[in-house]
């Protein structure tokens, strides 16, 4: 066995009190770098904007998971007036920013941009701009106050802990109730500004369990992993919520097409878990 090969085995994703486990069932070969040039067509176009919108999306729900507080709100900012134009509702939200700031309330807040299609139907436009935002400020802010300082139209606001889904079941997870909001639609037309997010906010913690071999004559992975103990130890003091496995296929570097698997689990973290540079610590109350 060739132990000088870098392969991913496994990784885990932390955001907040959410933990996200990767387990290859080949782990992937890394250690080398690309000397072909990667020709694109339409198919993969197509391919790789729904890779983005995925990636968007994930990018979301984790920075969402790493920074909600008690007293996190969900507000949807409109506009009374028809605003089409999204680089003006970046200067009116620029502006309600400041407002706030000058009232004494710096806002932490992470926004995904939509277009209301009901509306545009009835006006014969593409749709009205507005912005479903997170705020992480863990304190009470007025409604009046967040009005006025808005100042273009109506807003709805909602504590998380009683936000509902349109059914009226309490939503459990307000990254993934988030992310429904970034759209198809808002990727193909605003790409990386589909979202914006305050300065400052944290951010997911990544964890990567590397192995080094390679498959056998057999066709049979031989690795040898490195801190499996402190990925082992994380997963089983985790509650599992949520698990799923899907398969892929990529290129190796001869041209060989490879089959591949992942398993994923989602769970919350442990209360008196602390986890930090490839270590784990139990806090002791």
């Amino acid at each position: 066995m060739d132990i000088a090969k870098k392969n991913l085995g496994c990784r885990l994703v932390v955001s907040g009190n959410k933990i996200e486990f990767y387990e290859y069932e080949k782990p992937i070969y890394i250690d080398y770098d690309r000397t072909h040039t990667v020709t694109k067509n339409k198919t993969e176009d197509s391919c790789k904007r729904e890779d983005n919108l995925l990636r968007a999306r994930q990018c979301v729900r984790r920075i969402i998971w790493s920074n909600l507080e008690p007293h996190s709100k969900f507000l949807t900012l409109t506009y009374a007036e028809t605003q089409l134009d999204v680089k003006v509702f970046q200067r009116h939200f620029t502006t309600f920013i400041q407002n706030m700031k000058r009232n004494g309330y710096k806002l932490r807040y992470l926004y995904v941009l939509e277009r209301q299609k009901k509306r545009g139907k009835k006006e014969g436009n593409i749709g009205t701009v507005h912005a479903h935002l997170v705020v992480f400020n863990d304190e009470y802010i007025p409604h009046e106050l967040i009005t006025k300082c808005w100042g273009q139209g109506n807003i709805d606001i909602h504590m998380i802990d009683g936000l509902r889904e349109e059914n009226g079941e309490k939503v459990k997870d307000v990254g993934a109730y988030v992310c429904k909001y970034l759209t198809k639609d808002a990727e193909l037309e605003w790409g990386s500004r589909s979202f914006r997010c305050s300065k400052g906010l944290k951010r997911p913690q990544e964890f990567k369990v590397y192995a080094y071999g390679e498959i056998d004559k057999r066709g049979l992975p031989n690795y040898v992993c490195e801190n499996m103990e402190f990925y082992d130890f994380i997963k089983n003091s985790s509650d599992i919520t949520y698990r799923n496995k899907s398969y892929f296929g990529y290129q190796l570097k001869d041209g060989t097409q490879y089959t591949n698997s992942v398993n994923y689990f989602q769970a919350n973290k442990s209360s008196n878990l602390i986890i930090q540079d490839n270590e784990v610590f139990e806090e002791i109350e």
